[in-house]
């Protein structure tokens, strides 16, 4: 925390939310992920974001 400033989970997500953003589709990212369901990673990046993964793909 001390090199971040935010909690490991909270870090993990914006990682996460980095991450997603390679060209990769969702479902490729996802699974690399280790989240078991696409809709589960989307809800995650949603909360963090405030858009969908689609979205932003689409807004590139």
């Amino acid at each position: 925390m001390a090199e971040t400033g935010m909690p490991p989970s909270k870090w993990l997500r914006h990682a996460r939310v980095l991450r997603a953003m390679s060209p990769q589709s969702v479902t490729s990212v996802a699974f690399d992920m280790a989240y078991e369901a696409t809709s589960a990673f989307s809800y995650m990046f949603r909360q963090t974001l405030g858009v969908s993964p689609r979205e932003v793909l689409r807004n590139r």
